[in-house]
């Protein structure tokens, strides 16, 4: 919804009440300015294409950077590339969970959270165990009531597989199907200001 500023004599987006929290020393929320935020498309194992990449998109005024990880390979390529830009590094981790457990940069990730998606099936009969990183770290799962990948049945029993690995777990349900629920914005949000 947009109202008009007379003064500006132009319409303003409406702006919502929300809480501060910060990715790196950048400020988001709570009447921050949006920040500039953008995601590598060099394969980030692919160290000197990623920096370079990333030095760009700093001197264009990106003040958020995100890299995907999609393997150890790139996992352990991002404290190289930390070190070498100034802007804060999200490590955008997909499909695979024995990331989360064993860091390749070798920390614990300050939190997780895992949207619309399962834990792997061999964590219900034992599976992997914790590690010293992923008890370490926090992980809020949201889930979706009507899932059709991850119906309720199948996801409800999630919150104790991931408490015995990670330091907590809290598990959100939500109406809605595959997809990340809008509803459940603030509760991340809220989740990353408590653990980020």
């Amino acid at each position: 919804m947009k109202s008009f500023d007379e003064k500006k004599n132009a319409y303003e987006p409406a702006r919502f009440r929300t809480r501060r929290v910060y990715v790196g020393n950048v400020a988001i929320g709570a009447g921050a300015s949006v920040p500039v935020q953008s995601m590598t498309n060099a394969p980030t194992a692919s160290v000197k294409k990623v920096v370079d990449q990333i030095k760009r998109l700093e001197d264009a005024g990106c003040q958020i950077i995100r890299a995907g990880v999609p393997d150890e390979k790139a996992a352990r390529s991002l404290g190289r590339i930390r070190k070498a830009i100034k802007i804060p590094l999200v490590a955008d981790i997909h499909f695979n969970y024995r990331l989360a457990l064993n860091p390749p940069h070798g920390a614990p990730f300050r939190a997780i959270v895992a949207i619309c998606g399962g834990v792997p099936g061999d964590w219900k009969d034992g599976g992997p165990e914790g590690t010293s990183f992923s008890r370490a770290t926090p992980v809020l799962h949201v889930s979706t009531r009507q899932d059709e990948w991850y119906p309720l049945e199948k996801s409800a029993p999630y919150k104790d597989r991931l408490t015995a690995r990670f330091a907590s777990a809290d598990q959100l349900f939500f109406d809605g199907g595959h997809r990340a629920p809008s509803a459940a914005f603030e509760e991340i949000r809220a989740f990353l200001a408590r653990n980020g």
